[in-house]
């Protein structure tokens, strides 16, 4: 009867040991699942977050000043963020656009074609950008003692000979003047209207492409609105 006794205080101790680890693994199972939930419903926020920063350009008319902007996003995000080791794909697009060849006087030409990629778009830009500040500071220009918004100013009025020949500190003739200077004020004409009639242009999108692994944007093209 004792031993009897015994069994069945033993038996009751494993089923209750059996019943705590029972309520522990379900307790973690719980707590597993819940935080995969919470991981899940993160990375959709994620996504959906990142996607908006793109999307807010898929209109069917959009100004080329936004889509310079565009263009310097995916190729900043491309070069930093896109990589294996975060596991996220580059954003890939083409542009459509009429051909654009700058032929300058004092520089190699700066082109951007037709089918041209948003890292062509932003380089285009950069070149552009660079080669403007490269003439500002120009010493041909910088001995004139006028700012190169004046030296332009007085160019398309056709008095800007008159007013060199005028200044005292201004040592150099009308040759002198139409050999090194007249060249850079023609070229930065060229590239600050270039800088200005892309971002006048009008560009649709059309099309937007998801991952199918991550449903992160992977690619949007665009054209020129003729």
């Amino acid at each position: 009867m004792e031993n009897a006794s015994k069994a069945l205080i033993m038996a009751g101790s494993v089923l209750i040991a059996i019943m705590i680890i029972g309520a522990f693994f379900m307790m973690y199972n719980q707590l597993t699942s819940t935080k995969r939930e919470e991981q899940k419903a993160l990375k959709i926020e994620q996504v959906v977050k990142f996607n908006a920063t793109f999307e807010s350009y898929n209109k069917k008319k959009e100004y080329g000043a936004d889509l310079v902007s565009l263009a310097n996003k995916i190729t900043d995000y491309n070069s930093r963020q896109a990589n294996e080791q975060k596991g996220y794909e580059i954003i890939n697009g083409n542009v459509t656009l009429k051909n654009i060849r700058l032929i300058l006087n004092t520089s190699a030409e700066i082109k951007l074609l037709s089918g041209c990629s948003f890292e062509d778009i932003d380089k285009y830009i950069e070149k552009i950008e660079k080669r403007m500040s490269e003439i500002e500071e120009n010493s041909y220009i910088r001995e004139t003692g006028m700012k190169i918004s004046d030296l332009i100013s007085y160019y398309n009025s056709g008095k800007l000979i008159d007013v060199l020949e005028n200044d005292d500190d201004y040592h150099h003739n009308k040759i002198y003047y139409q050999h090194n200077v007249e060249p850079y004020i023609k070229d930065y004409i060229i590239l600050k209207d270039a800088l200005a009639d892309i971002k006048r242009k009008y560009f649709r999108c059309t099309n937007v492409e998801y991952s199918e692994v991550t449903g992160r944007i992977v690619r949007m093209d665009f054209a020129e609105i003729q």
